[in-house]
């Protein structure tokens, strides 16, 4: 993860986390708009294709951020300076982009413009 600062805007990019560590929070804190790692919905890598040992990965400490740990983190900065959230690095197997803005609806409501980064596609530029 890293902060890009330019005339006093910080924009976060938190990808490839492994875990919502307090620090985290604090970073997000600091920041007027983020990209978030929101990869992957429990129930879809519970029931999905990859082996037992590659779940346990993901979903431990050192693996990955699911959609509620995202929302989670998203719900505890609500009314900081964040300005818009991203959310980042959707697992293709294990998530949908409408479950990722599903969790994060539930967690900040209208409070917080929220939106997928597609792997696929350019996004619409977004001001920091």
């Amino acid at each position: 993860c890293f902060v890009v600062e330019h005339e006093s805007r910080k924009l976060g990019i938190f990808t490839d986390l492994g875990n919502p560590f307090p620090a985290l929070r604090d970073a997000l804190n600091e920041v007027d708009a983020a990209y978030l790692e929101s990869n992957y919905d429990p129930e879809m890598l519970e029931f999905g294709p990859y082996p037992p040992h590659l779940k346990h990965r993901i979903r431990g400490g050192a693996g990955h951020i699911s959609n509620q740990e995202a929302a989670t983190l998203s719900s505890a900065v609500r009314g900081a300076k964040l300005k818009w959230l991203g959310l980042a690095h959707l697992s293709e197997q294990n998530n949908a982009p409408e479950l990722a803005l599903d969790a994060q609806a539930d967690a900040v409501g209208k409070s917080l413009p929220v939106f997928v980064a597609s792997r696929n596609a350019v996004s619409e530029v977004w001001e920091v």
